[in-house]
Formats: C-alpha cells, structure tokens, sequence
C-alpha cells in the first residue's frame, strides 16, 4: 500500500479507479471502474496507459514505510474518535 499525499494535486488517479491485472498465462488487462459500469480494457496500447498511470501514481505517492506509517498515525486517532 502507498499513500498519495494530498497536496500532490492533479494526478493520473483523478480520471477514475481502475485496476491492473496481470497473469502468468494471459495477457495484462486493466480494469476500469466508472460511474456508469465497470469496464475491461485489454487493447495492449491502452493497457499500456494505465500502466504508465500507475507508474507516476507510485512515483508520486510516499514510499511504502512512510505510507505506513501514515496509515498507523491515521488508524490511531480514529480509534481515539470512537472511544
């Protein structure tokens, strides 16, 4: 999990959730969630985009340790809230 910071501003992300999925035996597809139905994208050239989307989003987001770490700070203060 990497947590992207919210002052990184516009990113690839923003355009909607989408899913990459790889296997062994098949070809990579994405998987594109949108408000009006949830969508296989499995054209190689626009695999190929979401694939590069996820790059920079990783690229952007904290490294895996801080996104951590900001997960636990963050799970911490909402169990506070609910008590």
């Amino acid at each position: 999990m990497q947590v992207l910071p919210s002052n990184v501003g516009w990113h690839p992300g923003l355009s909607g959730a989408f899913t990459i999925m790889e296997f062994a035996e098949f070809p990579t597809i994405a998987y594109r969630e949108t408000l009006t139905g949830d969508t296989p994208v499995e054209a190689a050239p626009d695999v190929g985009h979401y694939t590069l989307a996820f790059d920079h989003l990783r690229a952007a987001a904290l490294s895996p340790v801080e996104s951590q770490k900001v997960a636990a700070v963050v799970t911490r203060k909402l169990r506070k809230e609910q008590h």
